[in-house]
């Protein structure tokens, strides 16, 4: 290397080596040396597997080592735990090894996890703001909406970013704010109330508009819109008010002696001159205490309604009388007291004004407890069908309307309070409350549990000390209870069905619940018990259907999967016996036929046992030879049968094996067979060259056995579900591997019969599992015998069979024959072509429908069950096709779906017949010949009529 590119090399921060095909670093510059945090002298000739062992693993080696094995340039960016940073690499070939191009990047991961954190909290920011907020462009299209503006709008922020503002207002809305969106976007900022049609209704509006400039220039508009249509529906009440106090003044004067109307005088600077007996009887006062004290309006009146008065005063000095304004004055006990007021200038007095005062406690109270019944009815009748759910809804409600703090109480079967969802207005009292509960259930004579014994609802006070004993039973509840100091509360049960399943509480630090609270909050109570119990009954209707649709749909899948599973070897077996009767066949074609009616006779036993063994577990009559077994021996039994397996789909197949770990008593058969099911599940599902590896060792006082493969692993939702019987990964037609899904509930009962326990782990699809055994140790250590195989295993699937061939003319007829098995293909291959036919075959739908398309065949003849794409759509892409491009071609479907709906399917899809495996082979030549047109069937069997 040049001295000029050492030194741009040395020069630049990102770490740069370069290593051999053996991995060895040939050089590296400074910035690699400080990142891997190595002396440069120490690294260049050593290996870098040597000299970093834990990196041969990482996600970093791999990478390596892809682009030194495929030639490729990888690219990669990954946490280092070691270091605790974040680094970016880039891996190409040069010469023959590769080089590697290393950056930090931590700094950057740090800033994008905080800009992360950042958006995120401006979301959550603008999504509290009780106003719809708005970005709009100097297009007028959207870019930002806030969940205020989504719901006036009417839909979800996704759907209206990137719209024009006519698209989501409409052409009337759009039309009310054009001209308001025009000036913003001018650079003006206002402030304007409006009328707007949104789509989920119209509203009166108090709407800012702010210009957003960028480079001197306007780029859009911020619009912050707050609904005012409740004010503005106040404002034309009061001015309707307004109008019929002008006309009944003249009869004031005779209500302020009635005293059925508060009526005040007061001087301008807020001072009480003069109030009737009304007035003084509504803040709890006398006329003697109103000659002994000066009362001035500000200390009548809540702090935060101050502003209220003013802007009243500042009405009346400009038009000498107010518009009737509803607000609160403070009782002499503390309690605020609801009042509608309408005050004017004393006639003749510039000094004086009057004032009349409605009592409004009694409306009040009627409108909230009637309001909050029908809000009540209406959320609780929109509620989650989930009863948890619907009960934290309930709190909430209950506690932004009527009270401070609610509590429902739930009661379990044996009338105990099981549970309690608990709301109050303050986060923090509500953190402490439910603290409190958790550490410090009701007792005693607690109202909730009074309610719960007696049935019926009660109201109660704080300030009563028989009361207050009931309740400050602990030093939490009295520290809870001095902390967020309620007044009063009120308790009613839950009923649904004549039992009671909860009880409902509301407490008020404000207010003195009466009998017509009780009655609002019995009503609630009714109402919210009757939701609770819909949500209790729905999910267990949901639970039950779902449990018997499951059972009916494994009962069906079963039932197919027994079908196909047992005839695809009578299929191989018949067919092979028949060929070989008939002496035409080879020495070697009579060698194969023997080898496939061997595999399949040993496959056909090994379903009849699976079937009698789950058959056996189901009736509990599955009985165990006990004796003292060792576990090694029964797993390198079973590993050395089931190794040739491994080494023909390549598959490492190790084990690790502690002579010593045991022994166990137990059924060595048995055992041996629960470590076969575990072993071939896992070859099953180990894709070439996977690796399978199995222990045995020693697990406290427990013998363990843990079967680990890198194949397809178990997905979260079939995790819990696989030692189930008829379980498997995948089903219908187009599932890649056989068997019944016994194999894994087989094994589960066999090691709890032993007195163990079973488990599966899997990172998710795609990332392997591991099943791990563990059997208890015999008590008493025997020296354990070697447990041998005392039958041989079963082989794989084989293939199907067919009978004596007849002895029709299918010469010179080009057959298409598509089937996944090769045992299958290659015996239908040998039957038509002993009937002198001309037969090509495809192992896929895919590969059958390019040699469809380019053989045109005269009959086809195809499996229905297939990976990935099954018989079905291999017909209906051939039916899709013109007449003159083979779109009619007769065709047979051979399969073991052998149902009457399966025979429907096919004929419904398009086929021409349906045959069911086995199939004898007259029987299918005298159907080819007869489909061709070169036979016309007389009589034909049932399986060939459709």
């Amino acid at each position: 290397m040049s001295v000029l590119a050492e030194e741009i090399l040395e020069s630049i921060e990102d770490g740069v080596m370069q290593l051999d095909a053996s991995f060895c670093l040939l050089q590296l510059n400074a910035a690699a040396a400080r990142l891997l945090g190595r002396p440069r002298d120490r690294l260049v000739g050593r290996s870098l597997w040597l000299e970093f062992p834990e990196l041969e693993t990482s996600s970093f080696g791999v990478a390596y080592r892809r682009a030194m094995r495929e030639r490729c340039e990888v690219r990669l960016t990954e946490h280092d735990a070691p270091s605790a940073s974040w680094f970016a690499v880039h891996a190409r070939p040069l010469n023959e090894g590769i080089v590697v191009v290393m950056r930090d990047v931590t700094r950057a991961k740090e800033l994008e996890a905080r800009l992360a954190h950042v958006e995120d909290e401006l979301r959550m920011v603008s999504d509290t703001v009780p106003a719809a907020i708005a970005y709009i462009d100097a297009n007028e299209t959207y870019r930002f909406v806030n969940l205020t503006a989504e719901t006036w709008y009417g839909m979800p922020a996704e759907a209206v970013l990137g719209l024009h503002v006519s698209a989501v207002l409409g052409d009337e809305g759009f039309a009310a704010v054009k001209h308001h969106l025009t000036r913003a976007l001018e650079g003006e900022t206002f402030t304007i109330r409006a009328h707007v049609p949104y789509p989920t209704g119209a509203r009166w509006i108090e709407a800012t508009f702010v210009p957003r400039r960028m480079h001197g220039r306007t780029v859009g508009a911020v619009l912050m819109s707050v609904d005012v249509t409740e004010r503005r529906r106040d404002e034309l009440e009061r001015q309707n008010l307004l109008v019929q106090l002008q006309e009944s003044e003249g009869r004031l004067r005779r209500l302020h002696e009635s005293g059925v109307i508060g009526v005040a005088h007061w001087q301008r600077d807020g001072i009480l001159l003069d109030a009737n007996d009304a007035f003084l009887a509504m803040l709890g006062y006398t006329r003697d205490e109103m000659r002994e004290r000066v009362f001035r309006s500000e200390d009548l009146t809540p702090r935060e309604l101050a502003e209220v008065d003013r802007a009243a005063l500042a009405e009346v000095e400009a038009r000498g009388l107010c518009t009737p304004y509803e607000k609160e004055y403070l009782h002499r006990d503390g309690r605020r007291v609801p009042v509608l007021v309408g005050a004017a200038l004393v006639k003749g007095s510039a000094r004086e004004i009057v004032s009349w005062i409605y009592d409004n406690t009694a409306r009040k109270s009627a409108e909230t407890r009637q309001a909050l019944l029908l809000t009540a009815g209406r959320r609780l009748a929109a509620s989650s069908l989930d009863a948890e759910k619907t009960l934290a809804a309930a709190v909430r409600m209950l506690v932004e309307d009527f009270a401070d703090c609610a509590f429902i109480d739930v009661v379990d079967d044996d009338n105990q309070l099981s549970a309690s969802e608990v709301a109050h207005r303050d986060p923090e009292v509500e953190a402490l409350i439910k603290e409190v509960r958790k550490r410090s259930p009701p007792s005693g004579d607690h109202p909730v549990l009074r309610a719960l014994r007696e049935g019926r609802g009660s109201t109660f006070r704080f300030d009563d000390a028989a009361t207050l004993a009931t309740l400050a039973t602990t030093e939490d509840r009295r520290s809870a209870i001095e902390r967020y100091r309620p007044r009063s509360g009120v308790v009613a049960p839950l009923r649904a069905r004549g039992r009671i399943l909860a009880v409902l509480s509301l407490v008020s630090s404000t207010r003195d619940y009466d009998a017509a609270d009780l009655a609002m909050a019995e009503e609630l109570a009714r109402q919210i018990g009757i939701t609770i119990d819909n949500a209790r009954l729905f999910e267990a209707a949901q639970t039950e259907r779902r449990h018997a649709e499951e059972t009916s749909r494994a009962k069906d899948e079963f039932l197919a999967m027994v079908s196909h599973e047992l005839r695809t070897p009578l299929n191989a077996m018949l067919g092979w016996t028949n060929l070989l009767r008939g002496g035409k066949l080879g020495e070697d074609r009579q060698a194969q036929g023997l080898e496939v009616i061997d595999r399949n006779v040993h496959l056909q036993v090994q379903l009849v046992e699976d079937l009698l063994d789950i058959s056996r577990v189901i009736t509990g009559k599955l009985r165990l030879d006990v004796q003292s077994v060792s576990v090694s021996a029964v797993v390198s039994s079973a590993v050395d049968t089931l190794r040739p397996a491994a080494e023909g789909k390549g598959i490492r197949l190790t084990q690790v094996v502690d002579p010593h770990a045991g022994p166990v008593m137990g059924d060595p058969d048995r055992l041996r067979q629960a470590a076969y099911n575990l072993l071939t599940n896992a070859l099953r599902h180990t894709p070439r060259g996977g690796k399978v590896e199995v222990t045995v060792s020693k697990y406290d006082s427990q013998v363990e056995l843990r079967v680990t493969d890198t194949g397809e692993g178990l997905s979260g939702d079939l995790l819990p579900h696989v030692f189930e019987r008829f379980r498997q990964g995948e089903g219908g037609t187009t599932r890649r591997y056989g068997g019944l899904g016994l194999g894994l509930a087989i094994v589960k009962h066999v090691v709890e019969l032993h007195g163990g326990s079973i488990t599966a782990e899997s990172a998710g699809a795609g990332r392997g599992a591991t099943f791990t055994i563990r059997i208890p140790i015999a008590a008493v250590r025997a020296a354990p015998p070697v447990v041998e195989p005392t039958s041989s295993l079963p082989p794989k699937k084989a293939v199907a069979r067919i009978g004596k061939v007849a002895e029709a003319d299918l010469e010179g007829l080009l057959v298409l024959v598509v089937d996944d098995d090769d045992d299958t293909r290659e015996l239908l291959r040998t039957t038509l072509e002993l009937a002198r036919a001309r037969v090509i075959t495809a192992r896929s739908v895919a590969e059958g429908f390019a040699l469809f398309t380019e053989r045109r065949p005269s009959v086809i003849l195809s499996d229905i069950g297939m990976p990935f794409e099954d018989g079905y759509v291999l017909i209906e892409r051939i039916r899709r096709l013109p007449e003159e491009l083979g779109g009619k071609t007769p065709a047979v479907a051979l399969t073991a779906f052998a149902r009457l709906e399966d025979r429907t399917k096919a004929l419904l899809a398009g086929y021409t017949m349906h045959l069911a495996k086995p199939v004898n082979g007259a029987e299918l030549v005298v159907v080819l010949a007869a489909v061709s047109g070169r036979l016309e069937p007389r009589g034909a069997p049932d399986s060939m009529r459709s």
